[in-house]
């Protein structure tokens, strides 16, 4: 289905509607050059002729943006281009336009203007000189052309005016652009600063995985979710077995080393829906939504085998880690403090039972 602004490219849209902006000086312009007819100062050929220009330029430079083809040019938004075909066009009106045309030179200033959203001073400035040549050039054909319509004296005090005020316009507006320019990059590092903060407060430093806090929030939410029986909540309590004489032997570098492979391990195969989390030192802990027992199970015995598997070359040639793991299983309306209990219960029954296993609570 055809949309007037794409919504899967948010910066295309954004250009569109600066598109539609400029469109809507085209219409102003033909607004006023219809009332210069009524008023008998202009031809209506001449309000036809600017209109349908208008009209097929300004449906060509939609096409091309539509289409993703100005993606393909430094400027994506076309604004050069735009500010000049806008300054021809209505070069072309003013010479038509006989003692009338001096009222249509703030049309130039309405031009520069819409420069601001992507040009800086030095192109704004040439989109002055351009103005300004194109308004001296009206004059010269006029006067080799159209000698009857030509105030010779009056002209060149508004192209002197012209060339007085287009320089200020051209600096105001490169000021705006660059206020512009520092306000998004302000936002944009305050949103990464915003992003930093966020992570910090939900991540663990170390490892990268979630933090006890975050974890108990979430675990909070998600028991709430079953009890409205929207399915299996399973807790698993993951104790890394013997950590101590690995940092007491390898130091405590090493030890990080293993905390963060076992993070990676673990959250290999994590769905959205899933969080792991680091609840304290060696040990961690994971809940699975919407998952039975015995699902639960089979994923706590693929981070066993898989942190079995993992090679640490920093504890030496043939040194493994292990883990203990205990399971539980959300039993509603129990307090989500009893399921986490009856999972450490379970994991140390692991650990008594010899580590290095998998075990569930009743």
């Amino acid at each position: 289905m055809f949309t007037l602004f794409p919504t899967d490219n948010p910066q295309q849209a954004l250009r569109l509607r600066r598109f539609f902006m400029a469109g809507g000086s085209y219409l102003m312009i033909i607004v006023l050059m219809v009332l210069a007819w009524r008023l008998g100062v202009i031809e209506p050929d001449l309000v036809l002729q600017i209109a349908t220009a208008a009209v097929i330029i300004n449906l060509a430079l939609y096409g091309v943006i539509r289409s993703g083809l100005n993606l393909r040019f430094k400027d994506p938004s076309l604004t050069a281009p735009q500010v000049v075909i806008a300054i021809l066009l209505v070069s072309y009106g003013m010479y038509f336009a006989d003692t009338s045309r001096g009222a249509f030179l703030l049309v130039y200033m309405v031009i520069v203007l819409f420069g601001v959203f992507r040009l800086g001073t030095r192109e704004l400035m040439l989109v002055g000189v351009l103005a300004l040549c194109a308004y001296g050039a009206v004059i010269w054909l006029a006067l080799a052309f159209r000698p009857h319509t030509v105030w010779f004296e009056f002209e060149m005090l508004q192209w002197a005016m012209l060339g007085a005020v287009l320089p200020w316009f051209a600096l105001m507006g490169g000021y705006l652009n660059r206020l512009r320019k520092r306000m998004r990059e302000n936002n944009l590092q305050l949103q990464q600063a915003l992003t930093t903060i966020q992570d910090m407060a939900t991540h663990d430093d170390l490892t990268g995985a979630y933090n006890r806090r975050h974890f108990m929030d979430r675990l909070q939410l998600e028991k709430n979710r079953s009890d409205r029986g929207k399915g299996n909540l399973c807790v698993c309590m993951i104790d890394l077995d013997f950590f101590k004489e690995v940092n007491d032997r390898h130091g405590h570098a090493a030890g990080d080393q293993v905390l963060q492979a076992f993070a990676r391990v673990s959250q290999s195969d994590l769905r959205a829906t899933d969080c792991f989390a680091r609840y304290g030192g060696e040990e961690f802990v994971l809940f699975l939504a919407e998952t039975p027992l015995e699902g639960a199970m089979v994923k706590a015995e693929r981070i066993r085998r898989g942190i079995g598997q993992t090679a640490f070359p920093e504890l030496g040639a043939g040194r493994n880690v292990t883990v203990s793991i205990g399971v539980a299983q959300y039993q509603p309306p129990e307090d989500i403090a009893a399921t986490l209990a009856r999972a450490d219960a379970a994991l140390y029954q692991a650990k008594s039972a010899g580590r290095n296993r998998v075990h569930s609570a009743p």
